[in-house]
């Protein structure tokens, strides 16, 4: 029975992450409206990476990375050693699970900022 009850709740849980339990639906005649996320919704976080290479440029790295930062976005900068993050504003970053994730794949965290440019910016302009 506890197993049953366990099971139940992490249905619960899953289906609620999933926004299987959404709100009101969309009156009929209405466009079905996507959330989006305002720009100052966002925080871009700096990371400074020892022994970056392409290997981060692989969509499994990239997602776990993602991951363990509670990222939106990512953008590596292989030539400066750098990785920007895209979090929701206000997020505390779990520095030990993102050197987790980065010691598994051949990389060091060396340390962590708020970076001064969004992702945006960060992409338009080329160099560091």
């Amino acid at each position: 029975m506890h197993s049953l009850s366990s099971l139940l709740i992490a249905c619960t849980l899953g289906l609620a992450s999933a926004g299987a339990f959404a709100t009101k639906p969309t009156p009929p005649g209405m466009p079905a409206q996507t959330p989006s996320v305002a720009p100052s919704a966002s925080q871009t976080l700096e990371l400074h990476v020892e022994g970056l290479n392409c290997a981060l440029c692989s969509e499994a790295m990239r997602a776990s990375l993602l991951k363990a930062t509670g990222g939106r976005d990512i953008e590596p900068r292989l030539e400066c050693g750098r990785i920007f993050v895209e979090v929701p504003k206000g997020a505390v970053l779990n520095e030990s699970a993102v050197n987790f994730t980065l010691q598994a794949n051949g990389f060091n965290l060396k340390d962590v900022a708020k970076a001064s440019r969004s992702l945006e910016q960060v992409r338009a302009r080329k160099e560091c």
